[in-house]
């Protein structure tokens, strides 16, 4: 489920391995703002990810055609040419981003840093309003030249290059460009880095200490071969225009076989739900194969093989990924190893809201449900349940946090209430103005205008809409099939409390089969847990508590069977 969170918006990726060669530099269109791209060749999968901040382009993958690297989003052509090999500059003969291009460029060779020889790292956090950002810094010494890059890990970045704007013989000026640029100006001692991170309206102290460098996040329950299922790789068009590719797993032996679809939450997802480190679809979809159970995951509209038509991210709502879900489970109906009959949908976070839509639009379809993390109540109650909840945890004090979530009330009520644009932008203003001065942040009255906009965005998009506005109760009460509905105790995304009894009541009332299970110290992504916040995710090392998974397992089994 998305939080809400207008001010320390970073918006990057960046992956570091053996296997990836990635290239960076300035580029300088006629007709567009210059902008820091990062481009970047997975050798082993024969892929490219471009990465363009400043023009609003976010990591994009490009497939190999003949001559070029291309590729597609929201309807925009994304084309570069040219050649390059590790350790040489990447000579871009030709750039082009939908309207912005072509355009040549050199692109300096970026290694790992982690590899480099002599590589310094530093590690600290970011004192943000509801948690703290872990962050990491390397800086080495290549080819004469300092090259840096960091970590962030809440914010799904690892090795992002840094842009050197600036230095001397001990300080260094680096610049994040994005939708909004950051600058970080550091000075280096045997104490480690300290200075000042600037973006927009915030600015805060910076202090980071020597840290060893590491290899990435520990995560034990990542699959290993050999593997008692069968993998195979499934595309499938959608009569709207896009396609939607993923992975079916099919257990070893004589079927046909019970399946699940996943149904993955809110924002684009690819098949695994990657984040922040973790692979939780891909944890879980392996438990449930190793246990007799088929398992279809896919990507997300307009994410890894899944290909966009026609509509923005943003414009689609749950009622049309809930389209995406039936159109997966009827192509796997299909199959002989598949039993038809047997196949239910397993919905995580928003994906606990799309598989009830599903299973109302087409009863015959769907088997069964499991709800992990789902609503029970209209977005907007959650949103501000959440803030609530996210915000305490992190220690802000009570206070700060009925001023937050009194500003962000207002902006609801105008969206629900289909305000002008100019009420609108003034409640938003006085949202971020509260969230500044939760941040001990002094605006003056004035608020940054980018942070207004990227606000807006968020807020006032047809998926925001369309969630704060709908009441899962009205298709909860029409759901004729079996319903498993779990919650951590310390989820604060979508509060076990306000969600979970809701569920179990309505499925009660409408004489429903319902199982629910309030899950003590497991979080929003069924971890478990200390606060529940969202700063702790990618520092907790398992990625599925390994009961929850049995308790799924054990549950569709005994609503299925086994065996036909």
């Amino acid at each position: 489920m998305r939080t809400i969170a207008i001010l320390f918006t970073l918006w990057f990726s960046a992956v570091a391995s053996a296997d990836v060669l990635r290239w960076g530099g300035m580029v300088d269109p006629p007709q567009a703002p210059e902008g820091f791209v990062v481009f970047e060749i997975d050798t082993e999968a024969d892929v490219a990810m471009l990465t363009a901040l400043p023009w609003g382009l976010p990591p994009t993958e490009l497939k190999h055609n003949t001559q070029f690297w291309t590729g597609v989003i929201s309807g925009q052509q994304l084309s570069v040419q040219g050649t390059g090999e590790a350790g040489a500059d990447f000579q871009a003969e030709m750039i082009k981003i939908g309207p912005v291009g072509p355009v040549a460029a050199t692109l300096t060779w970026l290694p790992p840093l982690r590899s480099v020889e002599g590589v310094r790292a530093y590690a600290g956090t970011l004192d943000v309003p509801g948690m703290e950002l872990d962050i990491t810094i390397r800086l080495a010494d290549v080819d004469d030249a300092t090259q840096a890059e960091i970590d962030i890990p809440l914010q799904m970045l690892d090795a992002l290059p840094l842009r050197l704007t600036a230095q001397s013989a001990d300080a260094f000026t680096f610049m994040l460009n994005g939708p909004m640029p950051a600058t970080l100006v550091l000075k280096e001692s045997d104490e480690g880095l300290t200075g000042s991170f600037s973006q927009g309206p915030v600015h805060m102290d910076v202090s980071l200490k020597p840290a060893a460098v590491e290899a990435g996040p520990q995560r034990p329950q990542l699959p290993q071969p050999p593997f008692p299922y069968t993998q195979h790789e499934i595309l499938v068009e959608h009569t709207d225009g896009h396609a939607l590719a993923g992975t079916l797993t099919v257990p070893h032996g004589s079927g046909p076989f019970p399946a699940a679809v996943l149904i993955s939450g809110s924002g684009a997802q690819d098949r695994d739900e990657s984040l922040l480190g973790h692979k939780p679809f891909l944890v879980l979809a392996d438990h449930l194969s190793r246990n007799g159970i088929a398992v279809m995951r896919y990507d997300d509209r307009g994410v890894g093989g899944s290909k966009r038509g026609t509509s923005d991210l943003g414009d689609d709502t749950s009622a049309d990924y809930a389209t995406d879900a039936l159109l997966m489970a009827k192509h796997i109906a299909d199959r002989n190893d598949i039993d038809a009959k047997r196949i239910g949908l397993i919905g995580h976070s928003e994906g606990g809201l799309i598989g009830p839509i599903a299973a109302v639009s087409d009863p015959d379809a769907v088997a069964f449900l499991v709800l992990l993390s789902g609503p029970g109540v209209p977005g907007r109650e959650i949103l501000i349940a959440q803030v609530q909840a996210l915000l305490l945890a992190a220690g802000e004090s009570p206070e700060s946090v009925a001023k937050v979530t009194a500003a962000q009330q207002k902006v609801i009520a105008a969206v629900m209430a289909d305000a002008p644009k100019e009420e609108l932008v003034e409640h938003m203003r006085g949202l971020i103005q509260a969230q500044l001065a939760m941040a001990d942040q002094q605006s003056d009255g004035e608020v940054d205008e980018d942070i207004v906009k990227m606000g807006l965005a968020q807020m006032d998009s047809p998926w925001m809409r369309w969630f704060m506005k709908t009441d899962p109760a009205d298709y909860l009460a029409k759901v004729t099939c079996p319903v498993l509905a779990l919650n951590g105790t310390l989820d604060l995304q979508v509060p076990v409390d306000q969600n979970l009894p809701v569920i179990e009541r309505i499925l009660r009332e409408t004489g429903g089969d319902v199982t629910t299970h309030r899950l003590k110290g497991l979080n929003h992504l069924f971890q478990p847990a200390t606060k529940g916040t969202v700063d702790e995710y990618p520092r907790i090392e398992t990625t599925f508590d390994p009961a929850a998974m049995a308790m799924i397992s054990a549950w569709v089994l005994e609503k299925v069977g086994a065996q036909p």
